[in-house]
């Protein structure tokens, strides 16, 4: 999905440092139908809801965020 204003372009990263590659998921069905919830809610693809978990930037459905505070003593900024 391109930014606003901005032509998608093949091989050149539009919210992040790096290029997406290609990758290959098996997900139940019901797994599968709630990356789709997922990305609905929020407005984004599959794909992007899979990134931003792996980045730590969205937790996942049913828990808890930890507050900095939380994090911070955990070692985990």
């Amino acid at each position: 999905m391109a930014k606003k204003g901005h032509k998608s372009r093949k091989g050149v990263g539009e919210f992040y440092d790096e290029v997406k590659v290609d990758t290959l998921l098996s997900l139940t069905p019901t797994a599968r139908e709630s990356l789709d919830q997922q990305a609905k809610s929020i407005g984004i693809s599959r794909s992007e809801v899979v990134e931003r978990l792996a980045r730590g930037l969205i937790a996942p459905p049913g828990t808890v965020p930890l507050s900095k505070e939380e994090r911070l003593s955990l070692g985990k900024f």
